[in-house]
């Protein structure tokens, strides 16, 4: 299901927890994908997304962590990379 299928309601705390954890990260991530496209585009990029994709340098993947981990959510290793949740 895409975010987009959700009531505003939950639409709107996704979007507020998700900017929130990247308040968190904002000199440490680079946000790539669909949260990249849409702050591009403004209100013309429609699609929504559930996730939040990034990127970071190897210095500062153990302070990202370990901010992630203060913010409870839980890091496990995935086949293409490091996931959070």
């Amino acid at each position: 299901m895409n975010l987009q299928d959700y009531p505003d309601e939950i639409k709107n705390d996704i979007e507020d927890q998700s900017l929130d954890i990247l308040e968190h990260m904002r000199d440490d991530v680079i946000v790539i994908g669909g949260w990249a496209v849409r702050a591009l585009l403004g209100k013309e990029h429609k699609r929504y997304t559930l996730d939040v994709d990034g990127v970071t340098s190897k210095d500062k993947f153990d302070a990202v962590i370990d901010k992630l981990i203060k913010l409870d959510l839980k890091p496990s290793k995935a086949e293409w990379g490091d996931k959070i949740l």
